[in-house]
């Protein structure tokens, strides 16, 4: 199984791209869910990454296959594919809210003021973020971990329309199975890293392991806004140091709070909520 490693970006529209280009479909509609058993017979057209999650009017992608090793810029409307029936795409419509509400107070937290010199937007002025901002806001951390798996299943099934997840996994996504000890959302910041916030960009990597000879997908590296996060399906000890770059550092688990400093602007937290019988303190 090769390396995927694909950028996404939100690009405000100039009138410079006169020519856009479209997302694969499949030759027939289908539903990645179909393991639960219960797909309605209407298919529907699932965005690849939450359309609330996208900020402007188009989407710069790189490093997918369907790129053909360019850069694709796509209407943000249209990007989307048939890979999800309209039942299961409306059961986590919720996920998505939640997914993407984090995303904004994430993105507003590293802001700071509208001048900010060391956040990377095209339009210092815009100040939209503060409408985003609430200090009051806690995330529910394991609706967070569902919708960062779900995208990590629709962009592998874009890269093969012939992939089916397991079902454990899709159950995980809808709720239905919980996560092991040690799995979900790692957040991949020592105390003390210097974060670039990056405006209206996701990037993603896929993770993988061995099973019996053949590599198998078990989460997503995602960088979003500038912060690294992992979404592990496999359970493992969360206290084993993670060995990236030739550091070796003791990642967060399910972190319940954490801090930026600034010396620009005022300190923000961000706060997350877990379910008791998943917390680890």
């Amino acid at each position: 199984m090769s390396n995927l490693h694909i950028r996404i970006e939100s690009l405000r529209s100039t009138g410079a791209y006169a020519l856009y280009d479209s997302v694969p479909q499949p030759s027939q509609p289908f539903c990645w869910a179909e393991s639960l058993g219960d797909c309605s017979v209407e298919m529907d057209k699932e965005h690849l990454i939450s359309s609330g999650s996208i900020t402007d009017e188009l989407v710069r992608v790189c490093g997918a296959s369907w790129c053909h090793g360019r850069t694709s810029i796509v209407p943000k409307g249209h990007f989307k594919s048939s890979i999800l029936c309209r039942k299961h795409n409306n059961q986590l419509s919720g996920v998505d809210q939640v997914g993407a509400s984090g995303l904004h107070l994430l993105e507003a937290a590293l802001l700071g003021p509208p001048d900010d010199s060391n956040f990377e937007s095209d339009d210092p002025s815009n100040d939209s973020n503060k409408s985003l901002w609430n200090p009051s806001k806690v995330t529910d951390g394991n609706i967070l971990e569902r919708w960062l798996l779900k995208h990590t299943i629709n962009l592998e099934v874009m890269e093969d329309f012939s992939i089916r997840p397991p079902k454990d996994i899709v159950e995980l996504v809808f709720g239905r199975r919980m996560f092991g000890a040690g799995a979900g959302l790692y957040f991949l910041h020592a105390v003390g890293d210097t974060v670039k916030p990056q405006r209206g960009r996701l990037e993603y990597v896929r993770q993988t392991t061995s099973v019996n000879g053949q590599e198998r997908v078990i989460g997503g590296l995602f960088k979003l806004r500038g912060v690294d996060l992992l979404i592990c399906t496999q359970a493992r000890d969360p206290l084993l140091p993670f060995e990236i770059g030739g550091r070796t550092i003791q990642f967060l688990h399910r972190q319940e709070k954490f801090v930026f400093n600034s010396t620009t602007h005022e300190t923000h937290s961000m706060s997350y909520k877990w379910q008791s019988s998943q917390s680890n303190h």
